[in-house]
């Protein structure tokens, strides 16, 4: 381990090739045509989100869950607090940003702050509001296509999904799971359906929850599934990414739910993990941060055109 970790928040180091990796950072990639920067240290980052630009900059947002604050990193490597303080951010965990005026939800950030049991809304000058009292709640999403409804979803950690309103109003979704874990496919071969870790029923790894709430599992081969993420394509092919908190695999997973390990990042506790200008950032809960880029690393924001699909409308 780094003697330095948990000093302080993520001090960035210079890029490093995957073969020049020092031994402590212990991240063993199985595939050539990636490039790793470490990015250092931070205060047991968990959840990550990637900013849909506009009021919200060009930005890579990370829950610092052991130092109770929202970090944000630009395309420079740059670290920042962006908002700070219990109980509004308390234990953060999952994040997601608000898709837009016309859901009623507005473009806020909503951050789950598990320690607190509370939703907080973050406005962009990274300001909090409480939005509603939540027990142990540990992630937030919304579905872009509407399918699942406008509603906000939320997890209890371990727990099961329900659904909220604009006016915080909690109603049971889906009480036959374990999770912590969401996010809606992204389309393609995927569909737009919800995808969920799963602790326990129906099967521990990634499952899919049908609209009526009934979950299946789609693939399995976890210890402790934390979170995932879609590619945008090109050298990632468009797959899904997931992290295994136990075993700190890293796992590459296709729309026929074949996962093959992808990297390993043992003895750390890989976490959070959002692809953001086309690079895939992931978070150790133990206090590590890495961005993995294809080879070579892109010089310019790609399109945020790409990155909203967080927003059902497009707006910001």
């Amino acid at each position: 381990m780094r003697s330095w970790r948990i000093l302080a928040p993520c001090l960035l180091l210079p890029a490093l090739s995957l073969l020049a990796l020092p031994a402590s950072a212990q991240f063993v990639l199985m595939e050539p045509g990636f490039e790793v920067t470490d990015l250092g240290s931070g205060a047991g980052p968990k959840g990550a989100a990637c900013s849909p630009g506009g009021v919200w900059g060009n930005y890579i947002y990370i829950g610092e869950s052991n130092g109770n604050a929202i970090e944000r990193i630009d395309f420079a490597d740059n670290m920042s607090v962006f908002a700070s303080g219990s109980p509004d951010i308390d234990f953060p965990v999952g994040m997601v940003f608000g898709p837009g005026p016309a859901a009623d939800f507005g473009t806020y950030l909503y951050v789950a702050s598990y320690g607190s049991g509370r939703i907080t809304r973050l406005d962009p000058s990274g300001t909090p509001s409480l939005f509603i009292n939540y027990a142990s709640v540990s992630d937030l999403t919304f579905d872009p296509s509407g399918v699942y409804g406008t509603d906000m979803f939320a997890i209890e950690y371990f727990g099961g999904i329900s659904t909220v309103d604009n006016l915080g109003t909690v109603t049971p979704f889906s009480a036959a799971v374990s999770s912590s874990y969401m996010r809606f496919g992204p389309g393609g071969a995927w569909g737009t359906g919800l995808y969920a870790t799963s602790n326990g029923s129906p099967g521990v790894g990634i499952i899919q929850v049908a609209s009526d709430g009934t979950p299946t599992l789609f693939a399995g081969g976890f210890v402790t599934p934390e979170q995932f993420d879609w590619a945008f394509g090109g050298v990632w092919g468009g797959d899904m990414f997931a992290t295994d908190y136990s075993t700190g695999d890293i796992f590459r997973i296709q729309s026929d739910g074949t996962a093959t390990v992808w990297a390993n990042i043992a003895p750390e506790r890989p976490a959070g993990m959002v692809f953001c200008n086309d690079c895939l950032y992931i978070t150790s809960h133990a206090g590590g941060c890495w961005r993995v880029c294809a080879s070579p690393v892109p010089v310019e924001p790609a399109s945020w055109g790409t990155i909203k699909k967080t927003y059902a409308n497009g707006e910001e």
